[in-house]
């Protein structure tokens, strides 16, 4: 079991220990934060087209700008076959902003390369779709005159971009190059989305075989006066993105070898990774890399590593169960560079590495499903239970481990369910924290129903709950 992972870390002792150098400021290169137009076009026209991914900003009047600017244009033809690609092809998230990059920034949105199906992603269809499209696109831009509201709104983002920058120069870029061994050949650059859902990372090979990385980073808080936010804790998200530069084109390269084992992996943990909107055994693999470089990225540049454990359990909790091995495989390729100088002269055991995994998924999942608290049981009756007294006040909800201390906004964010919420009037956890107290108050004759979120429910370890579903009807009196 672990065979691979195992025989790796042999290789190197104490693999989340702290590199001996905390910065790596050779060879720096700047990055600038830029609101994108080519960027904030697709998007706008995601929005007409009612992509959920591209509808939903904390920028409430940019919201509503967008809306009223663009209102009498949803039935333009560039709108249509976005709805159509939705429909057809699942169109959205990531490959909506893969074309952007493609172009020629606005107003002549040509294409930088020849722009097919196979430069894209798949979800675009055909050449021939694609084709339609960039005419179309062209249309809409002008006759909507999309520069005048992009000028509009040209102090809006300018202030995004201020206060972006302030957060990204707190990013050490030397490290890439330190921990890939190499840097690609071409431009590193951030854009900003001002909307909310989705961040991606992207990238466009030029004629002469250079390359131009893109990381496009969502806008996910406001202020009081409805201006763009963006803290500490975009950080992570940064750091992941870029990392996507250095890793799919390898992915990619040795995609065939991967396919096996991937599928096994994802057809074991589809319903746990769809909810995060990881669709397909293709990017589970490849956001499996992505979130152990960040780690890895945490470990080697933090003082503390606490934040890096922190996102180590969130990805398991989103479906990736096997992270940790995959940041201690990274720990052994850095601590072996004179064998193994380069992430790509090392990729190899990624591909073992998975093929292993396969092999014993199911292992790792009853391992994982161990480590998280389970409600062993529900007090003064049983979870579905179709005659419960009206006169009951008081549900138990028995864990079979220790809980951190319950939010104080528990009660706001239990969700209802298809049917009834009971009213829950308060709250309490009892000294050993393995007993949940609910004051209630029920009627008769009603189907009740609620869900317990998973992450208001941790363990002294960390280890969130599964997502619960409490479920019952009481009797007639």
């Amino acid at each position: 079991m672990k065979t691979l992972i195992l025989t790796l870390i042999l290789l190197s002792s104490n693999l989340y220990s702290q590199s001996n150098s905390k910065k790596f400021n050779e060879n720096n290169f700047e990055v600038k934060a830029k609101v994108d137009k080519r960027v904030e076009l697709l998007t706008i026209i995601a929005r007409l087209a009612e992509f959920d991914e591209y509808c939903s900003t904390p920028l409430i009047k940019y919201g509503r700008d967008i809306d009223d600017f663009f209102k009498g244009h949803k039935n333009h033809k560039v709108v249509s076959i976005f709805k159509q690609l939705r429909e057809e092809q699942g169109l959205g998230y990531d490959a909506v902003m893969s074309m952007a990059v493609h172009l020629n920034p606005p107003p002549t949105l040509t294409p930088k390369v020849e722009i097919t199906i196979d430069v894209l992603d798949n979800r675009w269809g055909n050449n021939e779709i694609i084709q339609e499209f960039l005419q179309q696109l062209q249309d809409f831009y002008n006759t909507t005159n999309c520069e005048l509201f992009f000028k509009q709104q040209s102090q809006l983002y300018t202030t995004s971009e201020q206060r972006f920058q302030t957060l990204l120069n707190k990013v050490d870029f030397g490290w890439y190059q330190k921990f890939y061994g190499e840097l690609p050949n071409g431009t590193f650059n951030l854009f900003i989305r001002l909307h909310s859902k989705g961040s991606y990372g992207a990238s466009v090979t030029l004629p002469n075989g250079s390359k131009d990385i893109y990381a496009i980073l969502s806008t996910s808080e406001a202020d009081e006066t409805g201006l763009p936010v963006y803290g500490e804790n975009r950080l992570g998200t940064i750091i992941h993105e870029f990392n996507h530069s250095f890793i799919n084109h390898l992915f990619f390269q040795n995609i065939a070898k991967f396919e096996t084992s991937g599928k096994i992996i994802f057809d074991k943990v589809s319903g746990q990774l769809k909810k995060f909107g990881y669709g397909n055994w293709e990017s589970t693999v490849i956001e499996s890399l992505a979130n152990a470089a960040e780690a890895r990225y945490l470990f080697d540049a933090e003082t503390d590593d606490k934040l890096a454990r922190k996102n180590l359990l969130i990805d398991q909790h989103r479906g990736f169960y096997w992270i940790d091995e995959l940041v201690d495989l990274l720990g052994a390729y850095n601590q072996n560079r004179n064998i193994y100088p380069t992430f790509s002269s090392f990729f190899p055991f990624f591909i073992g590495y998975f093929n292993d995994l396969a092999n014993r998924i199911d292992d790792e999942l009853v391992e994982f499903d161990y480590l998280r608290p389970h409600i062993l049981a529900l007090e003064p009756f049983d979870n579905n239970f179709q005659s419960v007294s009206p006169k009951t006040k008081e549900l138990k909800l028995v864990f079979d481990k220790p809980l951190k201390n319950i939010p104080e906004n528990l009660l706001d964010k239990i969700k209802k369910g298809e049917h009834q919420l009971p009213t829950i009037k308060s709250f309490d956890l009892n000294s050993t924290r393995t007993i949940l107290y609910l004051e209630i108050e029920l009627e008769p004759n009603q189907q009740y129903n609620f869900n317990l979120p998973s992450v208001l429910f941790v363990s002294d370890r960390g280890y969130q709950l599964n997502d619960f579903d409490v479920s019952f009807k009481t009797a007639n009196n």
